[in-house]
Parts: C-alpha cells; sequence; structure tokens
C-alpha cells in the first residue's frame, strides 16, 4: 500500500525571512570578523604605515634648534594654533592603522545589529523583544490565555464532532461491496481536520499513512507510540525555524497491519488535545467500519443456491 499524503500550505516568505534572520546575522558578523582578521594579517606583513607614538613631544625644527643652540636658557613649550594639544594626543591615535581598522570593524559591528534591531520592529508584529539581559513582552498574556482557550475548545469541538452522526453518516458513504476501507475514510476525515485547523487557526498540517516502508527517522516515534499506546509528540524548541518541524506519530493496530500515521507540521506546535484527537479519531473510524460492515453482514439475505431443473 502506498503512503496517504497531503501537504500544508507552504510557509509565507515572511516566516521564511524570520527564520533565516539568525543565519543572516551570524553571516554578517563572521565577515566583519574575519575582514578585520585580514586585515590585521595584511598589515602585519607590510607593516604599520604610520605607527606614531601617542604621547610623544614633536621634534622640535631647525630653527628651534638653531635658537636654542643661541641661547643657552630654557623656554616653555608652547603649542602653536596648527598643532595644538588636542592634535598631539588624537592625531596618533586616528592615524593609527591598527586603531583604524579597530574603529571601521566596531562601526561595521553596529551598523548591522542596529538593522536586526529596527528592521523587525518596523516590518513585523513584535512579541518579543530581547536586548542583552533585558526582555521585553509586548504582546498582553490575556490575549495569550484567551486564544488557547479559543483553540483548546475548537479541538474540544472536533472531538464531539467525530462521536457525532453525522460523522457516522459519511463513513456510509464510502461502503461498496459491503465493505469499507479503513484507510479512505481516516484520509478523508483528517483532511476535514487540516480544512478546519487553517481555516480557524490560520495553520496547516501535513499527514502520511504508512502500513510499511516507514521512514528511518519516524521509527522511534513510532516504536514510542506503540509502547505507550498512544500518539508520540515531538516539538521543535524554535517553532519560527522552517527547516525544522514538529511531528505527531500514531502506531494504531488494524486488524493485520499495524498503521503509523504521521503529522507534522513546520508552524503547528501539537498538545495533549491533538495527540487526544488523533487517538479518538483512530478509534473511532474502526468503530464505525466495524458496526456498518457488521450491521450490512446481518441485513443482507444469503444467496440462494440455484435449484436444479
Amino acid at each position: 500500500m502506498e503512503p496517504a499524503m497531503s501537504k500544508e500550505p507552504k510557509p509565507s516568505i515572511w516566516q521564511w525571512l524570520n527564520t533565516l534572520a539568525p543565519y543572516l546575522y551570524g553571516i554578517g558578523i563572521t565577515l566583519i570578523l574575519g575582514w578585520a582578521f585580514v586585515s590585521f594579517v595584511q598589515l602585519g606583513f607590510h607593516g604599520p604605515h604610520q605607527d606614531s607614538k601617542p604621547f610623544s613631544a614633536p621634534e622640535p625644527s631647525q630653527s628651534d634648534k638653531t635658537s636654542a643652540g643661541r641661547s643657552p636658557s630654557k623656554q616653555p613649550m608652547v603649542a602653536t594654533d596648527n598643532e595644538t594639544w588636542l592634535n598631539i594626543v588624537v592625531t596618533p591615535i586616528v592615524s593609527s592603522d591598527i586603531n583604524q581598522i579597530i574603529f571601521r570593524t566596531l562601526f561595521y559591528l553596529m551598523v548591522w545589529m542596529m538593522l536586526f534591531l529596527i528592521i523587525p520592529v518596523a516590518f513585523l508584529r513584535l512579541k518579543k523583544f530581547k536586548l542583552f539581559q533585558l526582555e521585553f513582552e509586548v504582546e498582553r498574556k490575556e490575549n495569550a490565555a484567551v486564544d488557547l482557550a479559543v483553540i483548546n475548545a475548537t479541538k474540544a469541538n472536533l472531538m464531539s464532532y467525530l462521536c457525532s452522526d453525522d460523522a457516522k453518516a459519511k463513513t456510509w458513504g464510502f461502503l461498496h461491496n459491503n465493505t469499507i476501507n479503513y484507510y479512505e475514510v481516516l484520509t478523508y476525515f483528517l483532511e476535514e481536520i487540516q480544512a478546519g485547523y487553517l481555516k480557524v487557526f490560520n495553520t496547516g498540517f501535513s499527514f502520511q499513512l504508512y502500513v510499511q516502508d516507514l521512514p528511518h527517522e519516524m521509527k522511534e516515534l513510532a516504536e514510542q507510540s506503540a509502547e505507550e499506546r498512544q500518539a508520540a509528540i515531538r516539538n521543535k524548541t524554535d517553532n519560527d525555524n522552517l527547516l525544522r518541524k514538529n511531528y505527531l506519530v500514531y502506531s494504531y493496530p488494524y486488524r493485520q497491519d499495524r498503521l503509523v500515521t504521521v503529522i507534522s507540521s513546520h508552524s503547528t506546535q501539537f498538545d495533549i488535545f491533538d495527540r487526544h484527537l488523533l487517538q479518538l479519531l483512530h478509534s473511532t473510524i474502526d468503530t464505525y467500519v466495524e458496526s456498518i460492515e457488521f450491521m450490512v453482514l446481518v441485513t443482507t439475505p444469503a444467496s440462494q443456491p440455484p435449484q436444479a431443473h
């Protein structure tokens, strides 16, 4: 049996930018520090152009030496208009090649960090802002609690729908030749739940049904689910990272087979309600299929053997 598959909607460009931003930030920092390292290496090979001593007194001019030779008396050193004490101290620091590399590196780092602080604030809805050890929560916790309550209530309604007469009536529609294909019914209801998640929660997921040839990376979760007799959940640490997925895996024994349902999502984090919803879905469909097939078997008259003439 080929695994049934259904894909979740593709992430938006803003979600990809949010995922790639930390990598771009790290690459930029690495390039700036790499430029500084190469500049120091080149400076070490070629030698500094100006390596002035920052606090050394200026060399006396030839006229000063001549006048000093004529008069033995010591004159106090007075800074001229063109060479003040500020120039004497600052100029050697600024003109030093080593200091120039350091100052330019710090300037590039500050500009790069400011870009990644300002752009998310300007273009995205800021939920959490962290600067060094300071962390600011912008979204109110009351709103988050209300959203969580709405999500849990909606999932509870889905559970109630699966146990309703409407769901059982839809299962009847898959009856062909007095039998029902369990995998077709399961795929149908998973697609219904998938559409509901996208409409109500604005999030999606993908699902795959396996009877054999389970992917290697899913075997550990499938074994955990079979051992614990419940769906196994593996959520990623950073939910904004689109390079990884959240997984909800359930191993369910159906007749002679062991069916493994794998649900994955880039944006949806699975919880205990999703676990119970998936388990209820499998067991309810199994009950519907058995009861409908038994009812058809009982109510269908046995074929009469042909009479001899």
